[in-house]
This record gives structure tokens, C-alpha cells and sequence, in this order.
């Protein structure tokens, strides 16, 4: 989606026209740059775990902007994706999950 946004897609400004983000179908480029460089960050192990709060934080606000704007939740699936991805990638980074905590 980054790619598509930096090299300006027709249908990527219209999409984005919809969801009343004037300010950023100004600066799309700028906004397809920095999803792509969140990605980078996210598939390159060392930085694997800032990258996937980063992408989370990103879709998280993609998806409010989906929704006070009544558009499809598509970015639901982008986060759901990533959840699955990130578990099947490093499972430790979930082991606040599943750890249970000793209470007195």
C-alpha cells in the first residue's frame, strides 16, 4: 500500500478522498514512505519489535479513521495479519500472554 501511495495510484487518492483525510492526500508520498520504512523496520530481525508496535500504532490509526469515517475496517485485516505474523516470527514477544502472575 505504500509503494501505491508514493507513486500516487488513482484509486489510492480517490479511496483516501472518501475517508476525508484532506491533509494527507496532500502529503501522500510523504505518508507512503514512512508505511514503507515502518515495514523495512518490522522485517529486519533486529528491529523487529519496534517495528511491530510501529505498524500496530499505524494500523490502529488507519482503522479509527475507518471507522468514524463508516468506511469498510479494512485495516482489521492488516492487524490481524500482523498479529499472526509477529507470533509465528517471535513467540517470546507474547510471553506476556500466556504467563500467569503470583498473587499472594
Amino acid at each position: 500500500m505504500g509503494f501505491l501511495k508514493i507513486f500516487k495510484a488513482k484509486f489510492m487518492i480517490n479511496s483516501m478522498s472518501q475517508l476525508q483525510t484532506g491533509p494527507l492526500v496532500a502529503n501522500i508520498r510523504l505518508v507512503g514512505i514512512i508505511e514503507v520504512l515502518v515495514t523495512l523496520v518490522y522485517l529486519y530481525p533486529p528491529t523487529m519489535h519496534i517495528g511491530f508496535f510501529l505498524l500496530l500504532s499505524w494500523l490502529g490509526g488507519a482503522l479509527a479513521l475507518h471507522i468514524a469515517s463508516k468506511a469498510k475496517p479494512i485495516p482489521l485485516i492488516f492487524i490481524i495479519i500482523l498479529w499472526i505474523s509477529a507470533y509465528l516470527r517471535v513467540p517470546s514477544l507474547f510471553a506476556f500472554i500466556t504467563s500467569t502472575s503470583k498473587t499472594p
